[in-house]
């Protein structure tokens, strides 16, 4: 039991010499039963060290690695409403504009409606927890009494709009998977079924609308520009499209309404 007893003294000793440093508890087999390890990784001079426990010692709860299905503790969804996506579904083919006194530009597109408002897409940033947001788009309706608007392009016959969305996680890195001096914390984005056991925080946004299905006229896309600031934009490169619906979850409108972040 003294030997125990200095080998958890030394575990805390590890704790407090490595403040920053990754600690790893594995149950290991052996012939004596369950014994408890930890793993502590290298941290500058000093090397990588286990510490091994007798069979059978009771690993502390609060130490225990937490199974992947508790680590997840925040899902949040940033789409607009079921009424503002029905507005969407419900755009027509023709001209849609921007705002000439707006800066930049493209940080809202309006399409018209047919009692006489605008419906506008506008990009946006939504904040999730402290140092991590992520980018979508709003949707509003409003009088065309108070913008200047300016043709921005043309949205050819189509027969189908569909919904793309982006979702983004924080998970915890792995050992050496960023220098010891950054933040343990990375930032990742992709489809739903893409998103890890071990994300801590996932949000989910709409990223952009599809307009297709018609044979003569290629699809349309318009979604947040990655490349530039605070901006929407539009495109028919198949590429462009192509490369943006694997990097998203791309629905209907009966799918989006029925989406649910999972608990």
């Amino acid at each position: 039991m003294v030997w125990i007893g200095l080998r958890l003294v030394r575990f805390w000793d590890v704790l407090s010499e490595r403040q920053n440093a990754v600690l790893l508890m594995a149950w290991q087999c052996g012939l004596g039963g369950d014994a408890p390890r930890i793993d502590a990784p290298a941290n500058g001079p000093k090397p990588p060290e286990i510490i091994h426990f007798p069979a059978g010692t009771p690993i502390p709860d609060h130490l225990k690695p937490t199974p992947p299905s508790d680590i997840m503790k925040t899902w949040k969804s940033f789409l607009p409403s079921a009424q503002s996506l029905s507005h969407i579904s419900a755009i027509r083919p023709g001209a849609y504009f921007f705002d000439r006194k707006s800066d930049p530009k493209w940080s809202a597109i309006y399409f018209p409606q047919e009692n006489g408002l605008w419906l506008s897409l506008s990009w946006d940033y939504f904040d999730v927890e402290f140092k991590f947001e992520i980018y979508g788009m709003s949707v509003g309706q409003l009088k065309g009494s108070g913008i200047s608007l300016n043709e921005a392009g043309v949205i050819h016959d189509f027969s189908q709009i569909k919904f793309l969305l982006r979702t983004e996680w924080t998970r915890p890195t792995k050992p050496g998977e960023v220098p010891d001096s950054f933040e343990e914390i990375i930032e990742e984005n992709g489809q739903l079924s893409q998103v890890p056991d071990t994300a801590a925080s996932v949000a989910t946004s709409l990223y952009g609308v599809i307009f297709s299905g018609h044979t003569e006229d290629p699809p349309m896309m318009i979604t947040i520009d990655d490349a530039a600031s605070y901006s929407l934009k539009s495109s028919t490169d198949p590429l462009e499209i192509n490369a943006m619906e694997r990097s998203c979850d791309l629905l209907t409108l009966p799918e989006i309404l029925a989406w649910k972040p999972p608990q």
